[in-house]
């Protein structure tokens, strides 16, 4: 019989858990909505489905009827050219350059990216940071359906060869949660994103985290064997408390 890999597997979302890529996607938005006359929606309405496929998240937006193609291609355009001219500014989130570098030395990790940017974004983001031999497996809303569809959470284990119960999906968005849930896999939100705690909470966090460094202790269960099933994830006690 074989034995159940030691492996553990940290995928990881960018947008809102890494990248502090709040004020740029905005600002793109709000070029792509005036490009086509339309109103641009609240920051409160676009934030939340961030890691949606972007036809996913316009069609949110604009309904099925909308110019989402269109939208979609000027998003895009828009989002490019402010990245070439680092204006708005994308920076990580404190600790995520650290976090990275620390669990990918790490025998007993495998890293993975499950994220609505498209691959050539993702490409360009990991090669400005150094990072593309740093993750084992990288799922987009390009190859895989959009979140909270589950697959690119069973993806990512199939490639890894790790199973649920060592595997945990790292995010800041109810789709994320959501996402991992449905997996079958433990959610860790992050407090600093575009969801709200409580809103994380609802979605099925099993825990939140203040720091990357707490992912560390989440790790270290399963070098006691427990894994991350049910019965060995700390408790949500404080999940509700703002950020």
């Amino acid at each position: 019989m074989q034995s159940e890999p030691s492996r553990n597997l940290v995928v990881f979302d960018i947008d809102g858990t890494i990248l502090d890529s709040r004020d740029l996607i905005l600002a793109a938005h709000q070029i792509a909505f005036s490009a086509h006359g339309l109103a641009v929606p609240a920051s409160t309405t676009i934030l939340p489905l961030v890691g949606l496929s972007h036809a996913e998240l316009f069609r949110e937006l604009v309904g099925a009827a909308g110019p989402i193609e269109s939208l979609t291609r000027e998003y895009k355009a828009a989002a490019r050219r402010m990245r070439a001219a680092g204006h708005p500014r994308e920076a990580l989130f404190p600790g995520a350059a650290e976090v990275v570098q620390r669990l990918a030395a790490r025998p007993d990790c495998a890293l993975g990216i499950a994220t609505g940017k498209s691959s050539a974004s993702l490409r360009d983001f990991l090669a400005l940071h150094g990072w593309r031999s740093c993750f084992e497996t990288m799922h987009t809303s390009d190859d895989a359906p959009s979140k909270p569809d589950p697959a690119m959470i069973l993806r990512s284990m199939a490639d890894a060869g790790v199973p649920p119960r060592r595997t945990l999906m790292v995010g800041d968005s109810i789709l994320d949660m959501s996402m991992a849930k449905a997996a079958g896999v433990m959610a860790v939100g992050v407090r600093w994103g575009n969801s709200a705690p409580d809103a994380l909470h609802g979605a099925g966090a099993d825990v939140l985290i203040a720091d990357f460094s707490e992912l560390d202790g989440l790790i270290a269960r399963n070098a006691l064997g427990q894994g991350f099933s049910e019965g060995a994830v700390p408790q949500c006690t404080n999940a509700r408390a703002s950020t």
